[in-house]
């Protein structure tokens, strides 16, 4: 089983929307194979519902005066879920393109998503990384290892993805969301590096009420810097998580994807 991996330069949210409709069209036609995108966006805020998602702005006047004072858009995003989000520079978005198989429902999808994003993390950034649960007998927010946490949310949509201690406060620094298409399963993580936190504070990411943001840089004080040995290293893990026998590597324009119309040789 055969994953083919491509390294984008810095694309919008609405050509990435473009782009993943596409390739799921084609990947449900099986005129592609399983395929992952790694990317950054350019600097945009992105909603999926507007008369839900405004609410996540937390000062109208900020940010409306934050997006004139740096030209940034604000977006639908009717592709994904995910609610209020910023996304920029710094922020590393993979997003895969792969049918449901024997044994990879949207269960499995989502936690091998949650895992790879976990394990780099770990493995890449030297960041210890988790998820955060709500457990119903205890009534409580807690980690995976059962450790009771304090959350200033009550939200558990949203929730998935990376979370880390960051001094005394818990902080999001992996998103997580994927869509769901007549067999065909795309969109995926995106991993905080070293994005501009100023804007993740005008809004409740993910919709989720007082919670904040972090980065690796902020919690390990270094900017590993998003280029081709990263995608490929991201590639290997998010490869081996999702049991691929090989996969392929390759550094490709936007231009180029959006004319793809077969399976590589």
């Amino acid at each position: 089983m055969m994953l083919r991996s491509y390294y984008l330069p810095p694309i919008s949210v609405e050509e990435s929307e473009i782009l993943l409709m596409r390739l799921t069209r084609l990947r449900r036609n099986d005129a592609i194979q399983d395929t992952l995108l790694i990317f950054e966006y350019l600097p945009a805020f992105a909603f999926h519902h507007w008369e839900r998602d405004q609410h996540a702005i937390r000062d109208q006047t900020a940010f409306d005066s934050y997006r004139a004072a740096h030209n940034i858009p604000l977006v639908s995003a009717q592709y994904r879920g995910g609610g209020m989000m910023y996304h920029g520079p710094g922020q590393i978005v993979c997003a895969p393109v792969i049918k449901c198989r024997y044994g990879m429902g949207i269960a499995e999808y989502q936690k091998k998503l949650g895992d790879t994003s976990l394990y780099a993390c770990k493995t890449l950034f030297g960041v210890k990384a988790f998820r955060v649960r709500y457990d119903t007998p205890s009534a409580s927010w807690q980690t995976e290892k059962g450790d009771k946490i304090s959350f200033s949310t009550t939200n558990p949509l949203g929730i998935q993805g990376a979370w880390v201690q960051d001094n005394n406060e818990i902080r999001k620094i992996g998103f997580l969301g994927f869509r769901h298409s007549a067999g065909v399963l795309c969109h995926g993580f995106a991993l905080n590096l070293y994005p501009g936190l100023e804007a993740f504070r005008l809004i409740d990411p993910c919709n989720l009420s007082g919670i904040n943001a972090s980065s690796v840089e902020r919690i390990s004080g270094i900017r590993y810097e998003i280029n081709p040995t990263l995608a490929q290293n991201i590639t290997a893990l998010f490869s081996k998580t999702f049991n691929y026998d090989a996969h392929t590597f390759q550094e490709e324009s936007l231009e180029n994807m959006l004319t793809i119309k077969t399976k590589n040789p």
